[in-house]
């Protein structure tokens, strides 16, 4: 309340509050909206997929992550609707004068609103509130970060140093690495992934041949044993998608059985062969 995030209400409608566990170990406190989820219109704005714009990270070799602080809580609230957000604390009834998170449309509302932000900026991608900035070497990554730290300033956002990441050649962006070679799972969730069961689909993208994978029951012989562990050692040498070139040469390349269809997507640069995805549907 001292930040001004919350005020005193007197409204007809009263949420419950529960707590959500942050990446960094503290608590966020959050409004239990369900309810008034299920009477709300949905905006149909869509989030952004790394495919989006991975052709637009072709060429490029440095790389950079901008985070804003508390994002969602700089996007205020219409005055006629900050009365549906109330929640019920140890101090009485409060609703919000800014967007939180838990409300049905936050996600997109401030997706539209960073992408308002960052228009005409081609070398920034936003993910909601990570920004990333790809350049093609050293001296122009100065420049576009210069030019992206901007337009927050434009719009009053507040930008959070602490996880800021600048000048790298490899990064965290979305859940996954990003690198001049094109995209990969991160080393963490391939760890996760390596003893993990029925985790495959996590990373189905990023991964060659899943559809000959028999996915009926089976005994745990010693081959069955094999097989799974096989599995989860291609999921550890995932490959590598590249990034779409404009010019380059596609093909397509694809097999089928009785239970499933799947497709990998190649591009052809200079001899070799890169693969932009794999697809698989039963």
């Amino acid at each position: 309340m001292e930040q001004g995030i919350i005020r005193p209400s007197n409204s007809a409608y009263a949420s419950p509050v529960h707590f959500v566990k942050k990446q960094n170990g503290d608590w966020r406190i959050c409004g239990d909206f369900r309810r008034l989820n299920s009477i709300t219109i949905s905006d149909r704005y869509t989030l952004p997929h790394i495919h989006d714009f991975s052709h637009g990270l072709a060429g490029n070799t440095v790389f950079s992550k901008i985070d804003l602080v508390k994002a969602y809580h700089q996007i205020p609230i219409k005055s006629s609707d900050s009365h549906k957000t109330a929640v019920i604390t140890p101090i009485g009834l409060s609703e919000y004068t800014c967007m939180t998170f838990g409300l049905k449309n936050a996600a997109q509302s401030f997706q539209r609103f960073i992408d308002q932000v960052l228009l005409g900026i081609d070398c920034s991608y936003a993910y909601l509130d990570d920004i990333l900035i790809a350049s093609e070497n050293e001296d122009h990554q100065k420049l576009d970060v210069e030019k992206v730290f901007q337009r927050p300033k434009d719009y009053d956002l507040k930008i959070n140093i602490g996880k800021c990441v600048f000048g790298q050649e490899t990064l965290q962006f979305w859940e996954v690495q990003i690198s001049s070679s094109g995209v990969s799972p991160l080393p963490d969730k391939v760890k996760f992934l390596k003893n993990a069961a029925g985790m495959q689909a996590c990373l189905h993208d990023l991964v060659k041949g899943k559809a000959k994978k028999d996915k009926s029951v089976i005994t745990w012989s010693v081959e069955a044993k094999t097989a799974f562990q096989a599995c989860k050692d291609l999921l550890v040498q995932s490959t590598i998608l590249a990034y779409p070139k404009c010019d380059a040469q596609l093909s397509l390349a694809t097999d089928a059985s009785e239970t499933a269809i799947e497709a990998v997507l190649q591009q052809h640069v200079d001899g070799s062969s890169e693969s932009l995805g794999f697809f698989l549907r039963s």
